[in-house]
């Protein structure tokens, strides 16, 4: 994983890209409840998929080995979100969103860290989608999962 921005995305992508990882950042440290609770984490796709919610097409092995809590989904600047719980030696919030909806283009495969305050997050996108993983701690806490 490399640290800090990304490469070769656009100004305006970059800006997008930025904002919606600064929002689901700040979004995962105020976490009251979810939608749907569920260890399987099957279960927990389908139920985004029959949401008409973003869920992972393809997730790292590491995290798919994590045990799953469940789910939330949520409108973020009218773009829709899933958010995918995760419990492995801390709390680990996987933010999935359509990259048509939050206007980002460009195809971001190596996941990009940031240290965002308290929170760390690992950023890439894959097939149309943008993947946010946080985790209250520092980039050392999501190198082991991706």
């Amino acid at each position: 994983p490399q640290l800090s921005s990304p490469v070769g995305i656009g100004a305006n992508e970059r800006v997008a890209l930025d904002d919606f990882v600064q929002s689901v950042t700040r979004h995962s440290g105020s976490i009251e409840q979810l939608d749907y609770y569920n260890q399987d984490i099957n279960a927990v796709f389908t139920y985004l998929q029959e949401h008409r919610m973003p869920s992972p097409k393809k997730l790292p092995q590491r995290i798919q080995s994590l045990e799953s809590l469940g789910c939330l989904t949520f409108l973020l600047k009218d773009a829709q979100v899933g958010l995918v719980c995760f419990k492995g030696s801390k709390l680990y919030h996987l933010y999935v969103g359509d990259c048509r909806q939050l206007a980002i283009e460009a195809e971001q495969h190596e996941p990009v860290m940031r240290q965002l305050g308290k929170h760390a997050a690992a950023t890439w996108t894959r097939n149309g989608q943008v993947y946010v993983l946080t985790v209250e701690g520092d980039t050392t806490d999501l190198d082991s999962l991706l």
